[in-house]
């Protein structure tokens, strides 16, 4: 790929970046990630398929540590309780609380909403596409990193 155009990609997904920015600000001591787990485990209960900390982990592509530490804020702060699982006594499923959502309506469902009536205007196709082609580039460039550890080395010290 032409470098200018690698250029243009990397200046898109910056941009993208900034999208978080307009959300509305979660009251403290939640961040975007709380958020955006909250949302998973409305997802999950809304296809009948209670939410694990590991379905957390892996769709939210963050390690089992750090998804632990903010289910525990989310828990303490009764956004969400955990539930024993009737079919494995050592698993527990996330879910809810009304505060939880409360949270999900006023910090998910209505900026997606909002959100979703400033790109009407957008074809659908081309949005399928778009996120199709952004999920493919971060597969690609997160496996080659695996495999290719990019080291940069600081110039020398000039005395």
């Amino acid at each position: 790929m032409d470098i200018n155009l690698v250029r243009q990609v990397m200046d898109a997904f910056r941009d993208a970046g900034r999208l978080s920015s307009i959300l509305p600000s979660p009251p403290p001591p939640l961040t975007p990630l709380h958020i955006h787990m909250i949302d998973h485990i409305q997802r999950h209960t809304e296809n009948g398929k209670p939410a694990r900390l590991s379905d957390l982990s892996s769709e939210l592509s963050i390690a089992l540590p750090g998804i632990t530490r903010a289910v525990k804020t989310l828990e303490s702060d009764q956004y969400i309780r955990r539930v024993p699982d009737p079919n494995d006594r050592r698993a527990t499923h996330l879910e809810l609380t009304s505060k939880g959502k409360a949270c999900y309506d006023l910090y998910v469902q209505v900026a997606l909403t909002e959100i979703g009536k400033i790109w009407s205007n957008l074809p659908d196709r081309d949005v399928r596409t778009t996120v199709r082609m952004i999920k493919r580039m971060d597969y690609d460039l997160t496996e080659w990193l695996k495999n290719h550890p990019v080291k940069v080395e600081q110039p020398p010290e000039k005395n």
